[in-house]
């Protein structure tokens, strides 16, 4: 989900109906919010709760108004740089959300419980117990069934919040459990997004040849639908392309990136 920025009076009456106060009241606190998140209606909502949960936005009961200090906002570190504020939250969630987060990460923007359960080596109900602290903190959100992240930023901070070599290891984890999974119809192709991703894992490995002709066994028997085809093989080469951006501080080569596919 894409959200454009805002102006500067719909952002004021963005954070006036979330403080439920006169949005004449709101000022600077309005002008830091807009600095810090490009005007972004997401990101203003959540750097909104970050403030709250870190304390620099409290409520007084007696007034029965929101309270803030500018100068501890502006001073606040972590927040300037919007992955770095999503980030953070991400922190803040319980290990077993993390993962989660984490395994649906490498397989996409969206994916839905069974497809997610499989990934992870869980049943259904605790795939689904161990992603509700991210459902509730807004990370993820429902659709059609599926768990969907609520921005593609958000996708790309989870996965950049794992070393390449964790990634490569994930991600082979993920291709053998999917082929593993005889029970139900394997997608050869997001199969195959997997494999391709795991690859620096299996270089590694002492028995490469053998691990590569384990997650290649036939068993594959469906042909998935044209969407599924697309996003797999952009969410990977996106995801891959800004993790490499972030770590090296420097844009991804034109050859990388000019072939993605449109989503």
């Amino acid at each position: 989900m894409q959200l454009g920025p805002l102006n500067e009076g719909a952002l004021r009456e963005l954070i006036a109906r979330a403080l439920h106060q006169d949005a004449d009241s709101l000022g600077p606190l309005v002008e830091i919010i807009g600095r810090k998140t490009g005007r972004n209606p997401f990101f203003a909502h959540h750097l909104l709760r970050l403030l709250a949960d870190d304390g620099l936005l409290e409520y007084d009961v007696e007034s029965s108004a929101w309270r803030w200090s500018l100068e501890q906002m502006t001073a606040q570190r972590g927040v300037e740089n919007v992955v770095e504020l999503l980030a953070r939250k991400l922190g803040q969630l319980p290990a077993a959300a993390q993962l989660m987060l984490r395994v649906l990460a490498c397989l996409g923007q969206r994916a839905s419980t069974s497809t997610l359960a499989v990934a992870a080596g869980l049943s259904e109900l605790d795939a689904t117990r161990h992603l509700q602290p991210a459902l509730e903190a807004g990370t993820v959100y429902r659709e059609n069934g599926d768990w969907v992240f609520w921005h593609d930023r958000i996708r790309e901070a989870t996965y950049a919040s794992m070393p390449a070599a964790e990634r490569a290891v994930m991600h082979l984890q993920i291709a053998r459990r999917q082929l593993a999974n005889r029970g139900g119809e394997t997608d050869v192709f997001a199969l195959a997004a997997q494999a391709n991703l795991a690859r620096p894992a299996l270089d590694d490995s002492t028995n490469g040849a053998s691990s590569r002709a384990s997650i290649w066994t036939p068993g594959a028997r469906r042909k998935p639908p044209r969407r599924t085809i697309r996003h797999s093989a952009s969410s990977a080469r996106r995801s891959t392309c800004w993790a490499t951006r972030r770590r090296a501080k420097t844009a991804c080569s034109p050859a990388s990136c000019a072939a993605r596919p449109s989503s």
